[in-house]
């Protein structure tokens, strides 16, 4: 399968038996599903225009396997959550927006964000902000 260039992260997506591939700067993720030996672009480009996002460029993802999610963090800091799921008439993906979480009021603009982790146990997002300066 071939892949948009600059590739900055893989995500296994384990029980779902696919990778997500993250390019640097866009709005989009390649998604390699390999129980349909298929690759489907993700655009979120029009969705981010409905929100008044337009500019907002994702800069690091993480997959949370056991609920299914994909939590991806922008160069604006806000942080999108897609559930990931299997539809079961055609066995195809569907990635949907679960939650969008705007960046504080408090942070520093521009707040990208560098790095996220997420703790299971406690259920929470935890994220790394570079700011200005």
């Amino acid at each position: 399968f071939a892949g948009s260039p600059g590739l900055t992260q893989l995500l296994p997506l384990r029980r779902f038996h696919s990778l997500a591939a993250v390019a640097a700067g866009l709005n989009s993720m390649t998604l390699w599903d390999f129980a349909a030996d298929r690759a489907i672009s993700l655009d979120f480009q029009s969705e981010l225009q409905s929100m008044s996002r337009s500019a907002t460029r994702i800069t690091c993802a993480r997959f949370d396997d056991a609920r299914g999610l994909i939590l991806a963090g922008t160069d604006d800091g806000s942080v999108f959550v897609r559930a990931v799921s299997r539809i079961a008439e055609t066995n195809d993906l569907a990635i949907t927006l679960a939650r969008f979480c705007a960046p504080s009021v408090e942070a520093l603009a521009p707040s990208r964000i560098t790095t996220l982790w997420y703790d299971t146990r406690a259920d929470a997002l935890y994220q790394r902000v570079r700011t200005p300066g």
